[in-house]
């Protein structure tokens, strides 16, 4: 399997970014913030193997694939890695197996996402979360509710009633609930059989990752802005269990889907340069 996708922003300091694929396999989401990274060498590391061989794969198999290719692609050295979403936890487990191997990762960087999928908030739990709910709503309505065109609204609304109505389907039959779907989480509208089973294929070994503890320290990005009614009460994401040297986070502009574009991947990629110039003067001094 060709995992690196190669080259997407040139630099001749030693140690790159590399930065993990969409749910989708690719890099397309990540073409901004790759180009926003002053003075790096910046990679992306894609899905380039069909779909028998994605079938079945967990995020642990993925991420194997992938350690492979970077240690053939940098024999000696230490690694950043980042991912979004998706690929926020294939970044984790990449990080995980490479400190395991001995080798150094300076910098793990997580981009708005959660270990495993967050239980549902308690009563006690929506009520202390209620201030910072009035907070997000106007950052909810002006940056989510106005920028989306009626047609997008509609269809959301469509896909979020559809999948409310077959969990109370799925409860009042006391079935147990079936695997995650992907139409109750994307707008599936134009996209090709080809990328509708990828997704749906990386969507299940996303949904059964079971995290193990990392050695190291994970840099969390936390969107701003929050969805409607996302729980606010872990600022880490529920990382902190599983990163033995602690969770540093960093709130960004934007929304989930946006963050990691324009007009927000300037700032972010910034940032991103200033923490990873930090962390090598920290391994120096070290």
């Amino acid at each position: 399997m060709q995992a690196l996708a190669g080259v997407l922003f040139p630099s001749a300091l030693p140690c790159p970014l590399y930065l993990l694929h969409s749910i989708a396999g690719d890099l397309d989401t990540m073409g901004n913030l790759a180009a926003k990274v002053p003075g790096r060498r910046v990679f992306g590391l894609q899905q380039s193997f069909g779909q028998q061989e994605l079938e079945g794969a967990s995020i642990e198999s993925l991420a194997g694939y992938y350690v492979q290719a970077l240690l053939k692609h940098r024999p000696e050295g230490a690694f950043s890695l980042a991912g979004h979403s998706y690929g926020a936890r294939v970044a984790y487990e990449i990080a995980r197996q490479l400190t395991d191997q001995g080798r150094e990762v300076h910098l793990l960087g997580i981009f708005d996402s959660w270990p495993k999928t967050p239980a549902r908030a308690s009563v006690l739990e929506g009520v202390q979360a209620f201030p910072a709910f009035v907070v997000n709503l106007p950052r909810w309505i002006r940056d989510d509710l106005l920028t989306r065109n009626p047609v997008f609204l509609a269809r959301r609304v469509g896909r979020r009633v559809h999948s409310l109505s077959k969990r109370v389907r799925t409860r009042l039959s006391l079935k147990p609930r079936r695997a995650l779907e992907l139409e109750d989480y994307f707008d599936l509208q134009g996209l090709s059989e080809q990328v509708i089973k990828r997704k749906q294929s990386n969507l299940s070994a996303w949904s059964q990752f079971q995290p193990h503890d990392y050695r190291g320290r994970i840099t969390f990005f936390q969107a701003r802005t929050r969805p409607l009614f996302h729980s606010h009460l872990d600022r880490e994401g529920g990382w902190t269990p599983y990163a033995e040297q602690g969770v540093e986070v960093h709130i960004v502009r934007g929304r989930h889907t946006n963050m990691i574009s324009d007009p927000h991947a300037e700032a972010l990629g910034i940032l991103l340069g200033d923490l990873l110039d930090r962390s090598r003067a920290e391994l120096k001094k070290a």
